[in-house]
């Protein structure tokens, strides 16, 4: 790797400047750890909510969770990604935006989010002794732990990026809730998530989405995304009856929010 210094985007407050500030690119890493390159991060609604002060966050902070990037430096050990599949230099990845203990209470009830030992890419307070924890550089140093995926040729890293917050956030719940084969499902809010969770649901098996947004634009995007039904409850009138039609008087059999 010939690049030793990084480049990254410092938060030191909500509403202050962000700061470039450099960073030695380490030469000496775990046997489970990686340094990746970053191709692409992009900008999630919490990132814009930390920096507007909505959100209590330690700093300063290298901000960026949605992360895709190629491996430059890998550690011995670090052999296969989530899938089973090898890694090596030049690999194309993204990966799991936290990394838990899998030893503390949580993490043995199966709620690894809620981790005593928790570490979250672009959201833990970047410090001497742990630099390079954000997507928002030009290079970034993937822990011990974190589930890496190599990515298909097909996908693009725009469309990748989102997968490891906005869509694994919808897949599973989806998955918790025991999602299967229906005839409707009514998708409430048509963000990223709400996107994802009209795309998610047809291919699982949903025969027809319905999306309910306030926004125009958004539910364009919602038919592309799969929807086969868009409702504007921007002035919230008749939505029931509207509903009521589509599904012949029947209901939805699944409210995604």
């Amino acid at each position: 790797m010939s690049d030793n210094r990084a480049s990254a985007i410092i938060f030191n407050g909500a509403n202050k400047p962000l700061i470039e500030k450099k960073f030695p690119v380490p030469q000496k890493i775990g046997s489970y750890e990686a340094i990746v390159k970053i191709s692409l991060a992009t900008i999630c609604s919490s990132d814009v909510h930390t920096w507007l002060g909505h959100r209590p966050f330690p700093t300063p902070v290298i901000l960026g969770h949605e992360i895709v990037g190629k491996i430059v430096k890998l550690g011995k050990n670090l052999r296969f990604d989530f899938n089973g599949k090898k890694l090596a230099i030049g690999d194309r990845i993204t990966w799991s935006m936290t990394v838990s203990c899998q030893k503390c209470f949580f993490c043995k009830k199966g709620l690894p989010q809620k981790c005593v030992n928790l570490f979250k890419y672009g959201h833990t307070k970047s410090v001497d002794n742990l630099r390079l924890t954000g997507g928002f550089a030009n290079f970034i140093l993937i822990r011990k732990g974190s589930f890496i995926f190599k990515i298909p040729n097909q996908i693009s890293d725009q469309e990748a990026a989102p997968l490891m917050c906005a869509g694994a956030t919808v897949i599973s719940g989806l998955y918790e809730s025991n999602f299967s084969k229906c005839n409707f499902v009514l998708v409430q809010g048509c963000g990223a998530l709400g996107l994802y969770a009209c795309a998610f649901s047809k291919q699982l098996g949903a025969k027809k989405v319905i999306a309910l947004d306030v926004k125009k634009d958004r539910l364009s995007l919602a038919k592309e995304f799969g929807a086969d039904y868009v409702i504007n409850n921007k002035h919230g009138n008749n939505i029931v009856e509207k509903i009521k039609k589509i599904t012949k008087g029947i209901g939805v059999d699944y409210v995604i929010e």
